[in-house]
């Protein structure tokens, strides 16, 4: 995805970088009229005895399971079935076939709306409330939690007619959510379902009489719960953003949680998760956003990134009174996450530390929502392995920032007014100073752990050029004029293999 600024110029690039893909674009090859005739082919053998006819032809790089290539979309008819063959330009090879579904307008009673969606096709007089994985779509299927069957009807405009009244439109509002969720991964991101392969993500509704009222990522599959009698069920489409994150952090980050939830590292794996909860809803509903879940009112409400101890206002009865600040933590994840929540929200809106004591204002310019989108998926994706600390993650959000061409001014101190980061480290480390509150209450060790200087290649005595990363081996960086531009990473499972004026992946 591109994004502009106001006067229409490129202002940043997101989505996977894929080195390389002038040289794979190559003049010649095998001619439309040649891929017409293999996928004919293949669709004949896939389909014996099947009426085949061949339709439109697409020329251009299509994504095959985060492999680029350059090849031949054919569509082909077989028995009014539509599907789709890449054809590879240069081999004349097929490298795929797969069908097309057509998708089915639908519509139900959500939790407290109608909402509209598309879902497959009937099959035998049935619907289902599922779409298959397709080309460009992430499959997505929603089960009831009492039998773990898919949620079907006869009327695609009628859903769980006879459902008990306090589960009534959950399934609804989750598929829909989710469709919405997904989506925005894969376009703003370029991330596929939650592991990036594009597998289909199931999720479980209703609950059982007794159980959890929340909603969860279970390993595999996300469970939505039915609410309490005060509190609605967690269907805001940003604590489901959250429970999708919970995800993507298993196939980033890993940043697996501890028995009792207690950890830093659980904390960063909470706080994470409430970011891109906010992010998705502003990237899907629109506004600055910073309460988890507050869709269905003040009583549903979850955390607040702005002020996640409420000294502000009062908290619903569902909700973590945080800590906003490294000092105060209390030793649970969803709490202590409050600091990563507060540390993001100040880089990105700017404002005041809520606890007046604190005595810090952001001078800074603010991020705004699409740098910090920007920042925080480079952090995510790339740099947050194997941290275990606060203060490291802090860190490793600097070198985020500097890889990804972002100033580091508003997240340096948006870290030091939460305590993980102190004014000295940031003065003579990162060139930064901090105006408005000095170290804004910070314990003295908050600067002592973990790495002990940024993770920066240098350009110092280099020519301008592309060059191996020292510290990631699938990272290349850029130097101009002795300054490190940016950096760019090869694909999953392949390392940085030469330097130059090109990036060579292997």
């Amino acid at each position: 995805a591109v994004h502009f600024d106001a006067r229409g110029a490129v202002h940043h690039v997101t989505g996977p970088f894929y080195p390389g893909l002038d040289a794979l674009v190559v003049a010649g090859g095998v001619s439309a009229a040649d891929a017409s005739s293999a996928a004919k082919t293949r669709i004949e053998r896939v389909v014996p005895g099947a009426s085949v006819v061949v339709g439109t032809i697409v020329t251009g790089v299509r994504l095959d399971e985060n492999t680029p290539r350059y090849v031949h979309t054919v569509s082909v008819t077989a028995n009014r079935a539509l599907w789709e063959v890449w054809v590879d330009v240069k081999t004349g090879d097929v490298v795929r076939h797969a069908p097309r579904h057509h998708d089915v307008a639908a519509s139900g009673a959500g939790v407290r709306q109608q909402r509209s969606f598309e879902i497959d096709e009937a099959k035998n007089g049935t619907y289902g409330l599922t779409r298959t994985a397709a080309v460009g779509k992430v499959g997505l299927s929603i089960y009831a939690a009492s039998t773990e069957q898919l949620i079907v009807s006869k009327d695609p405009n009628v859903w769980e007619a006879s459902a008990p009244a306090k589960t009534r439109g959950l399934a609804v509002e989750a598929y829909y959510k989710f469709d919405r969720i997904l989506g925005w991964w894969k376009s703003e991101l370029g991330w596929n379902s939650f592991d990036n392969k594009g597998t289909t993500l199931d999720v479980l509704v209703g609950g059982t009489e007794g159980g959890p009222t929340n909603a969860s990522w279970a390993g595999d599959h996300i469970e939505v719960n039915e609410g309490t009698d005060t509190v609605p069920p967690a269907v805001d489409i940003d604590t489901m953003g959250h429970e999708l994150t919970h995800a993507v952090v298993d196939f980033t980050a890993k940043l697996r949680f501890s028995q009792n939830c207690g950890e830093e590292y659980d904390a960063m794996n909470e706080g994470i998760s409430d970011v891109f909860g906010e992010l998705v809803a502003a990237g899907t509903v629109g506004g600055d956003r910073a309460v988890l879940s507050d869709e269905f009112g003040a009583d549903a409400i979850i955390r607040s990134l702005e002020d996640p101890a409420f000294r502000k206002g009062k908290p619903g009865p569902n909700a973590s009174k945080g800590a906003d600040h490294m000092s105060v933590r209390q030793g649970e994840c969803h709490a202590d996450a409050g600091v990563i929540d507060l540390a993001w929200y100040l880089m990105t809106y700017g404002g005041s530390h809520p606890d007046p004591k604190r005595n810090f204002t952001l001078q800074a310019a603010p991020l705004g929502l699409d740098a910090s989108r920007k920042l925080w998926w480079q952090l995510l994706r790339h740099e947050l392995r194997g941290t275990k600390a606060i203060a490291v993650m802090a860190r490793r959000t600097l070198l985020a920032a500097k890889n990804a061409g972002i100033p580091v001014e508003a997240p340096a101190c948006a870290w030091m007014a939460v305590g993980a980061l102190g004014a000295e480290e940031l003065s003579s480390k990162y060139g930064v100073s901090c105006t408005g509150g000095a170290d804004a209450g910070a314990s003295t060790d908050a600067g002592a752990a973990g790495d002990a200087a940024p993770l920066v290649d240098s350009c110092d005595g280099r020519s301008d050029g592309t060059y191996c990363s020292e510290f990631d081996p699938r990272a290349s960086f850029q130097c101009a004029g002795n300054q490190n531009t940016g950096a760019r990473y090869c694909l999953e499972g392949q390392t940085c293999a030469a330097s130059g004026n090109d990036v060579v992946c292997r």
